[in-house]
């Protein structure tokens, strides 16, 4: 009977940012809020040699950015309104490490972890044409989602969320066979 290898989480994913006992949400968004305004505020990941920024409109009331509230909380459908998602805000600090560190690892070079899908994709909003670089870790489900802007020469952070169903996780997946197919997968 063979053993089957199983890859373990990237080395440089980092720790979940969880809610403390006790702690209001309203303290652990601020908390968040904090993170998310160092990675993407502050300071800029680089992928690929180019800074990713983050999205400011729509500004909150609150004065968070549009792209932290996206990363952060879940459409409700039933309401309409984004609530809080734990999932997505314990992962706060995923998308930096993400970008950073997805094409190389610089601990074992992906042999002892595992390698993130990442792919390109072209996509239509009216008129308007782009790329969009979807980068998956499979085992964790987790993905990331920028978008290259020509004009300014950088990234924008689209998205980062956790594919917590399995039919999303299948979608995203044949998303990723068929960018291979089109010979539009990054190494």
């Amino acid at each position: 009977m063979g053993r089957t290898l199983r890859m373990q989480l990237p080395h440089w994913l980092p720790a979940f940012v969880e809610q403390k006992l006790g702690e209001t949400y309203q303290d652990y968004e601020d908390r968040l809020w904090n993170i998310f305004y160092t990675d993407f505020v502050r300071t800029h990941p680089i992928y690929a040699g180019k800074k990713v920024l983050a999205q400011y409109r729509p500004v909150e009331a609150d004065g968070k950015w549009g792209s932290f509230i996206h990363i952060t909380t879940v459409k409700d459908h039933s309401t309409n309104e984004r609530v809080p998602d734990l999932e997505r805000c314990e992962r706060i600090r995923f998308p930096k490490a993400t970008l950073e560190n997805c094409r190389h690892c610089t601990i074992c070079n992906y042999t002892d972890c595992e390698r993130p899908y990442i792919w390109t994709e072209t996509v239509r909003t009216g008129k308007h044409k782009s790329e969009r670089t979807h980068i998956l870790i499979p085992s964790d489900k987790d993905t990331v989602i920028i978008e290259f802007d020509e004009k300014r020469d950088c990234y924008w952070l689209v998205t980062a969320y956790r594919l917590n169903h399995e039919k999303s996780y299948q979608s995203e997946l044949k998303r990723y066979n068929n960018a291979r197919r089109l010979g539009k997968v990054i190494q």
